[in-house]
């Protein structure tokens, strides 16, 4: 299993995977044509879990022939891009170029991978056509006979490590998978479709309770839905839609830690839906970030003993409170005099 780094691109899949996109946009432009789910694998030819799941099933007619029904099968590799990066410090100019060549061909499969928050190859995701992540997939799990301690464990094959998922498990988990994606996909249609507010609120709750938190930005439009039209909060659901827009507005701004503050501070002042403990945690993510403002800027941190307190006084009997004093504690010891 291979981990990124942050700055990292991906590069075309190999043209012997038959039957695979290979480039994102056309892809998803197949899948929203046809009506079908997206299976995106992002890989390295360096990494044994590919190979082996392409041999035993995911290059196989028969796999393809069956799933091809439902799914479009893109591929981004990394393969090309993670050795152009690791180029010889003696390489000589003309693979320095080539290597660059080969880093700028593959800036936007690097934007798809940044998109889905890719650290890890493989990493598979199911989508739906319109591009939501829907599940992560996995044709594997840990061996629970594997003593990570023992002498030589760093250096074990991956086939200690893990346990592989034979043909038979792999098709369970896809059909599985199926209806997983299928159940999202009436939601889908209820939640954007023609119909009754609540009846909309709740496939949007559907959704949104069955998307790993890592992936419910892409969600922010159903949420804002349910933030714009249950005024009164009668479905209950308004503050964690509420919160979930606001992360997705504050990753927008990413590294612009000002803005970020502020987006969290805002929020926490603005919602007349969230508890105390969701107030503590607006400001807590408002203090983290004015505190990162103020490292890269002049060190001052006002701002960030503003939010602070301002978290703890939300809700100063949450089990966080604790950890709060700890960090006024450290956040005293970094202001500039």
């Amino acid at each position: 299993m291979i981990y990124l780094l942050l700055a990292f691109a991906l590069v075309s899949c190999s043209k012997s995977k038959a039957e695979w996109f290979s480039d994102f946009e056309q892809g998803k432009a197949f899948a929203e044509k046809n009506d079908k789910f997206i299976y995106l694998e992002f890989t390295s030819d360096s990494d044994e879990l590919t190979a082996r799941f392409d041999e035993i099933a995911l290059k196989k007619t028969e796999f393809l022939k069956k799933y091809s029904k439902k799914f479009v099968f893109i591929n981004l590799d990394f393969s090309d891009r993670l050795k152009a990066e690791d180029l010889s410090p003696t390489a000589t100019e003309e693979e320095r170029t080539q290597a660059q060549n080969v880093i700028d061909s593959t800036n936007v499969a690097m934007a798809v991978a940044i998109k889905y928050m890719i650290k890890q190859l493989p990493t598979t995701l199911i989508l739906s056509k319109e591009g939501n992540v829907i599940t992560t997939l996995d044709f594997y799990s840990p061996n629970e006979n594997f003593d990570s301690k023992a002498p030589g464990a760093e250096n074990a094959p991956l086939s200690e490590i893990v346990k592989f998922d034979d043909y038979n498990e792999i098709c369970k988990k896809m059909d599985l998978t199926i209806l997983m994606a299928e159940e999202y996909k009436n939601n889908f249609k209820i939640a954007t479709g023609k119909g009754k507010v609540e009846d909309k609120i709740l496939a949007i709750d559907e959704i949104f309770d069955n998307t790993d938190f890592s992936y419910r930005y892409f969600l922010r439009d159903l949420s804002q839905f349910v933030v714009d039209n249950d005024t009164e909060n009668k479905s209950g659901s308004v503050s964690k839609h509420f919160q979930a827009v606001t992360a997705a507005k504050a990753l927008d701004k990413k590294d612009d830690f000002s803005a970020v503050y502020e987006i969290y501070a805002d929020a926490a002042e603005s919602c007349q839906f969230l508890d105390a403990e969701d107030k503590q945690l607006m400001y807590y993510q408002a203090t983290v970030a004015a505190y990162r403002a103020a490292i890269e800027s002049d060190g001052n941190m006002e701002k960030a003993k503003l939010y602070l307190k301002l978290s703890i006084d939300s809700s100063p009997n949450s089990e966080k409170v604790e950890f709060l004093n700890e960090m006024s504690k450290y956040i005293d010891s970094q202001s500039v005099n």
